[in-house]
């Protein structure tokens, strides 16, 4: 049985007007390239601006949770 584990990174702030042309892929190719050349594959690598702080906050907060505890908000959030 697989033990999968993801890399999750968010990196900010920054203004929104700050950020160039092609801005998610001057970041997201390097990471990519490197995953690529230490594990041998590039199935999967989603990035992209949006993350408002907010919804940045939110997600730090849930980050630490276990996955049992988000489980138990999901199944609550479905009824």
């Amino acid at each position: 049985m697989k033990n999968n584990l993801y890399w999750m990174c968010i990196i900010g702030p920054v203004d929104r007007k700050d950020i160039p042309q092609g801005g998610d892929a001057i970041l997201r190719m390097p990471v990519r390239d490197v995953f690529n050349d230490v594990f041998g594959q590039d199935d999967v690598c989603a990035s992209g601006w949006g993350i408002d702080e907010e919804r940045y906050q939110l997600l730090r907060s849930l980050h630490l949770l276990s996955t049992s505890d988000l489980k138990k908000i999901l199944k609550q959030h479905k009824k």
